[in-house]
């Protein structure tokens, strides 16, 4: 493997990724020369890379998984909030120097705030899965004082794992198995409800464990899931009224952190909208 340009984008597999698409139109849109691919790296391969980025011009890149956890071992130094979240998505390299952030929770609150006037401490969340990316959400909504958390999972046991790894910040998060009888009421009762699955996801397979005569319209709807940009969750809350976010969004807010860590400027967040949104359209 060779490393041919100054940014780019590592995880197995890696396909999938639109983070090349909407980088490189931010990239060419501030007048940069800068370049930004994805880099397809197995886990057996992930020691080479991180030795190769040493010996390249590569100034930072983003991860995914299945390697946020493990890039931290190669890192000379971790942001505090990556520590708290076990998982880096962003290195920015300084000399010789590479530093790990987490811009997830960053996106995630932003795409709420960005599409409702929310107060988050009088809300009750309910989080759907228990998987990397729920442990990011819950984080994020730990730290803005969310009124109470619920984590339903098909899994109880994972849903608890979650709930310990931030036990001394755990009083006002609880814990359900998605077959519990008492889960509709939980979504029910919720404010906002994050799905942190792949359920709805093109090409997968799923049931939603919840309709839209479940929910009213007063409930924010937030899917982690971008491809469909309407997925099987926000088609059940626009049947609702319910106010409903795309994964989109929390995609492009982390990724305009990761640029904003690269460059130290603001980053041309429309036109990185225009250019994700322009691969699933």
């Amino acid at each position: 493997m060779s490393l041919t340009t100054t940014f780019g984008i590592i995880g197995y597999p890696i396909s999938h990724s639109i983070s090349p698409v909407f980088q490189q139109a931010a990239f060419d849109f501030v007048g940069s020369s800068d370049t930004y691919k994805s880099y397809e790296v197995h886990p057996e391969q992930l020691h080479s890379f991180m030795e190769l980025v040493k010996d390249s011009n590569m100034r930072g890149f983003n991860v995914t998984v299945p390697h946020k956890s493990a890039v931290m071992e190669y890192l000379d130094e971790i942001d505090d909030w990556a520590l708290k979240a076990g998982a880096v998505n962003t290195v920015v390299r300084t000399g010789n120097m590479l530093k790990g952030y987490n811009t997830d929770g960053y996106g995630f609150m932003t795409g709420l705030y960005s599409n409702t006037d929310i107060k988050i401490t009088e809300s009750n969340v309910l989080i759907l899965g228990a998987g990397g990316s729920a442990r990011a959400v819950l984080l994020s909504l730990m730290d803005a004082e969310a009124k109470s958390i619920c984590i339903a999972n098909r899994t109880l046991d994972n849903a608890e794992l979650l709930q310990r790894r931030f036990d001394e910040r755990s009083s006002s998060t609880h814990v359900i198995a998605i077959s519990d009888p008492k889960f509709l009421s939980y979504v029910q009762n919720a404010d906002v409800i994050v799905n942190c699955t792949t359920i709805g996801m093109k090409n997968t397979d799923g049931i939603l464990p919840f309709t839209d005569s479940d929910i009213h319209s007063e409930t924010i709807l937030y899917d982690l899931v971008y491809n469909p940009l309407r997925t099987l969750m926000l088609r059940e809350g626009e049947k609702a009224n319910c106010t409903v976010i795309s994964g989109i969004d929390m995609l492009v807010y982390q990724g305009a952190k990761a640029f904003q860590l690269w460059f130290d400027k603001e980053a041309p967040v429309q036109v990185m909208f225009n250019a994700a949104k322009s691969m699933i359209l």
